[in-house]
């Protein structure tokens, strides 16, 4: 007889444990939109409600779970990101080990409190199950690297119970399953759940609540190590979970920055994560340089290390390529100290193994695995803007500033760059290949089907001269506004900002200047880009 217990709580509209039957509930509390946790009362026990069906849903294939109920959204199924977030918080002080979530939000500018929530919960072992968008769109926090991702089989090609598991999904989501469900309600009425992603997710909640009463102390990867095995077909023979797509499980990083002059590229890169502690490595062989910052961790790092959860390593110099072995040893030192590990820069893009690593892993080579090909190329009517800077000073920075004045106001602005080092400010990081320009504009279009944003602001790494024309030229007739940074066209401290579309013909407007030492430099060019685009209506 198994004596664990494992508490499941379903963050959704409330659960009325009468309907279904699903039994006694642990906790039954409701989080009111000015966050306040209150126990649930005065509501029908034996009305239907979403949250009730994915209650029963997780009953059905796993009669042992222990539910717990927190309500976070209204009769209109509505709720706030940070009732989500305060949700997470409380799963955590109540030691609730697994979590299901059928909603979540496609709005960009709630990712990062999400980001930061869900990077805490996974901290202190709790497991998330979510449902993907219905739409097929980007959903936090479902298609976070930190939690199990469901959507539902829409081929028919499963039957009750059953998963498939896809091991690196462009779009975070691992594992589809089946949600037409047959419940029975207290009146005997039986009735088949909707087809819906919402569904599936309590599928495989009870999935992972089954592989907990049988093991209580697996971790997350081992989890959606053991769904892979589940999975009723493979395309792969082999999966690593600690493999990410991107950096949005980094909640704290310490910073190794191979800098070969005065001037620290850390100090121009607006970090999503926290990363307040940056050691500066100046090197002048590559080979020293792992070996250094290893003996470094060893001997200098103060006792503060244990709050870092990823050792970042950033080398932009084209000269400096680590090697395979190289790069592999340090990963597995980092796993003996407990570390996840990030590799910026074009020091680190040679191709690696990194199939027996026990860390979470990004680099720019391992990115590739989640390519865009299960995406269709659909017709693109998006408005870009395009930036691109040859020193890099300030790229990034203006890139962040921009998206959020668009979040601010409304807009879902998406941040795509072709620079590894841009992923670490939460950019979408799409490489780009001079040889093979087609892809890149091929992969932006699925990008911008996959997010389904208002604009994307993209930022090219001008460094090299040829690679940036390459990429304008292949990528100039989706563009609507380009901005180029000091450096490129000027050696002034100017930047330039012209429509896309006059760029080269007779009509060509003169592109406006602005100030990049002004502090509302951001500001001004965000307003002139509104103002562009509404001249264009």
């Amino acid at each position: 007889m198994n004596n664990n217990i494992i508490h499941t709580a379903v963050i959704d509209d409330g659960i009325n444990e009468k309907f279904y039957g699903t039994g006694e509930l642990e906790y039954n509390i409701e989080i009111s939109p000015e966050l306040e946790v209150m126990d649930r009362t005065c509501y029908d026990s034996c009305s239907p409600s979403h949250g009730t069906t994915c209650a029963a849903i997780i009953k059905k294939y796993s009669p042992l779970a222990r539910l717990i109920s927190i309500k976070i959204l209204n009769d209109r199924a509505r709720g706030m990101s940070e009732q989500l977030v305060k949700a997470l918080e409380w799963c955590v002080e109540k030691g609730i080990r697994l979590v299901n979530i059928s909603l979540g939000t496609v709005i960009f500018k709630d990712f990062p409190s999400i980001k930061k929530a869900v990077n805490y919960a996974y901290s202190k072992g709790v497991i998330i199950v979510a449902a993907c968008n219905n739409n097929g769109i980007c959903t936090y926090p479902a298609s976070h690297s930190c939690v199990i991702g469901v959507k539902r089989d829409t081929e028919n090609l499963l039957g009750e119970g059953e998963i498939l598991f896809n091991p690196y999904p462009c779009d975070g989501i691992e594992t589809t399953a089946f949600s037409s469900h047959s419940l029975t309600d207290y009146k005997g009425n039986t009735r088949e759940t909707s087809p819906s992603n919402s569904f599936a997710a309590p599928l495989v909640t009870a999935i992972v609540n089954n592989i907990l009463l049988d093991s209580p102390g697996k971790t997350l990867e081992e989890i959606k190590l053991d769904l892979f095995k589940m999975s009723v077909s493979r395309e792969t023979v082999s999966y690593n979970p600690y493999i990410c797509r991107n950096m949005d499980w980094v909640n704290k990083a310490v910073i190794f920055c191979l800098c070969q002059n005065e001037h620290c590229t850390c100090s121009n890169i607006p970090f999503y994560f926290d990363s307040d502690d940056v050691v500066h490595i100046r090197q002048g062989y590559v080979n020293d340089n792992l070996e250094h910052i290893k003996n470094y961790i060893k001997t200098n790092v103060s006792d503060n290390f244990e709050a870092y959860d990823t050792v970042v390593l950033l080398d932009d110099n084209a000269s400096h390529i680590y090697s395979k072995h190289d790069i592999i040893d340090f990963i597995n030192f980092a796993s003996l100290q407990n570390k996840n590990i990030v590799l910026l820069g074009k020091s680190f893009r040679v191709p690696i193994d990194a199939s027996k690593c026990k860390t979470k892993v990004w680099t720019p080579s391992l990115s590739q695995l989640f390519g865009y090909n299960s995406l269709k190329n659909n017709k693109f009517e998006i408005p870009v803007v395009l930036l691109h800077d040859r020193t890099g000073d300030s790229l990034l920075k203006l890139q962040d500033h921009l998206i959020k004045m668009f979040w601010k106001d409304g807009y879902n602005a998406l941040g795509v760059t072709d620079s590894s080092i841009g992923a670490a400010a939460g950019f979408e990081y799409l490489p780009f290949d001079s040889e093979k320009p087609e892809r890149f504009i091929s992969s932006l279009k699925k990008i911008g089907q996959l997010y389904d944003p208002d604009i994307i602001i993209l930022s090219a790494d001008s460094s090299n001269i040829d690679n940036v024309s390459s990429l304008r030229n292949s990528i100039l007739p989706e563009v609507d506004i380009e901005i180029t940074m000091p450096g490129y066209l000027t050696a002034t401290k100017q930047i330039l900002v012209a429509p896309a579309c006059t760029i080269g013909s007779e009509n060509m407007q003169k592109p406006a200047l602005f100030d990049l030492e002004d502090e509302k430099c951001a500001f001004h060019i965000y307003e002139h880009i509104i103002d562009i685009f509404k001249q264009d209506i």
